[in-house]
């Protein structure tokens, strides 16, 4: 039998490898690996492993994540100015249809930024190609 090392060098679990380094313990096959020296195979996976953040990233991390909140936060406010200020009934109409098609402007970019800054939704049975 083959020992397969899975893993960290040391934790040995014995299974068999391919065919091959099977066919490798059979007597049949003993001529051909006379005076050869079988190594392990070694898996090389990587190791998830996730060093803690420096106090001085995890700050420019959290100001960053501060400064998006605000920044979507303006943009929304400046979206509410400009939508409510569409339906005053005092303005003329070319400035009505200004101040929506701003607001509703505002209100794209703001869900589009949202939207890159989310995940993508994995709903069954939709494609994009």
């Amino acid at each position: 039998m083959v020992q397969v090392f899975r893993g960290a060098v040391g934790k040995a679990e014995p299974s068999v490898g391919t065919p091959w380094q099977a066919m490798g313990d059979s007597p049949l096959c003993a001529p051909l690996t006379q005076g050869c020296e079988r190594k392990p195979v070694i898996d090389r996976s990587p190791t998830v492993y996730r060093r803690p953040m420096k106090p001085l990233w995890l700050l420019l991390t959290v100001l960053t994540y501060l400064a998006g909140m605000l920044f979507m936060a303006a943009l929304l406010g400046l979206d509410w100015l400009l939508l409510g200020g569409a339906f005053e009934a005092e303005k003329p109409g070319v400035s009505h249809w200004l101040s929506t098609g701003a607001g509703l402007l505002v209100l794209g970019g703001c869900l589009h930024i949202l939207r890159m800054a989310l995940p993508r939704l994995r709903v069954p049975g939709w494609r994009r190609g």
